[in-house]
């Protein structure tokens, strides 16, 4: 929190203002008052008549909400329909410390109501929120881009008592956050295996299928237990059971398991057979297992010899065969 000392007592009482209502404006207007108080989310301190409180950028991403509380002064509540209070946003200048002349938009504007604590609630998204007593609630989401914010309140009647001048404002800014989290997939595939294609890949999160795009940079997610099920051709399937904490991201690392490829050779007697450089010590005809990936097979038989490169995708099954032709043309 950031607590400017410094205070201005204005020596009169504001003349009395036009009929005030909820508004938006989107034109520009000035903002003049000393600036003493700048309160992050969790900051709490007090402010008087005319004096500007600002409230910086929000950082987080899942508030609803940016809730600032107020505790109105007990003399304050004797003079109902008295005092309003005024939202700015889109400054001109970033404010600073001191006297202020700035120019910005006027988020909101309304009649402070009789009440000991006042909650005004400054949506960030489309969805409002809930009013009703106590609450004061603009009638439009608060855009992030209008930030820093300026709050200020003035008297609107004559013949107030000067001793409201000095009275302290009690203030503290808060977040209403979404219930969410986030989701964050680390895929280990095992060495030497090629990232399979986007096509041959699905990721359903509680039976909803997502882009591994999504999954790997941050997904938000309901607070709660969810399901994964990930299915990648050529691995056997993973389904997973998770919990999504509110306001944590949750990382899950998957190293799925590669279904084993198997290959036979079929080839006349007498052949030597090579993979990858290696004579096979196996019979010909009889099955073994192969790793995924690219390969190198070599037939030798008699002074005749042929190599042929070829690709094994997991959970696939390889017969790889050598085979001589006559070929009879007549003239």
């Amino acid at each position: 929190m950031n607590t400017m000392t410094s205070r201005t007592a204005p020596i009169a009482v504001m003349l009395a203002l036009s009929l005030l209502l909820i508004s938006f404006d989107a034109h520009a207007e000035t903002v003049r008052g000393e600036l003493t108080s700048s309160l992050a989310p969790g900051d709490e301190g007090h402010f008087r008549l005319f004096e500007l409180v600002a409230i910086p950028s929000v950082k987080n991403p899942i508030a609803k909400s940016v809730e600032v509380l107020l505790t109105i002064p007990r003399p304050f509540l004797r003079y109902r329909d008295s005092f309003a209070l005024s939202l700015y946003g889109g400054l001109s200048t970033a404010p600073t410390e001191g006297m202020q002349q700035l120019q910005g938009r006027l988020l909101y504007q309304g009649l402070i109501p009789p009440s000991g604590k006042l909650l005004l609630r400054l949506p960030l998204s489309d969805e409002l929120g809930q009013g009703g007593p106590g609450i004061i609630l603009p009638d439009h989401k608060i855009a992030m881009e209008s930030f820093p914010l300026i709050l200020q309140i003035v008297p609107i009647m004559k013949g107030l008592p000067s001793e409201l001048l000095s009275a302290d404002i009690g203030i503290s800014v808060d977040l209403l956050l979404e219930d969410v989290g986030f989701l964050t997939l680390s895929l280990e595939l095992p060495e030497g295996v090629e990232k399979p294609l986007e096509e041959d890949t699905q990721f359903l999160i509680d039976n909803k299928r997502y882009a591994e795009k999504e999954l790997t940079e941050k997904l938000k997610l309901s607070s709660g237990l969810h399901t994964l099920r990930l299915n990648i051709h050529g691995f056997a399937e993973e389904n997973r059971t998770f919990n999504i904490t509110k306001g944590e991201t949750t990382v899950l690392a998957i190293a799925p398991e590669l279904l084993e490829s198997h290959y036979t050779i079929s080839a006349p007697t007498g052949t030597v057979v090579f993979i990858d450089g290696k004579q096979l010590n196996q019979p010909i005809g009889e099955e073994a297992a192969i790793s995924p990936g690219e390969h190198v097979v070599l037939f030798r038989f008699g002074d005749y010899q042929l190599s042929r490169k070829f690709t094994v995708n997991g959970g696939k099954n390889y017969n790889i065969e050598l085979f001589f032709d006559i070929l009879i043309e007549d003239h």
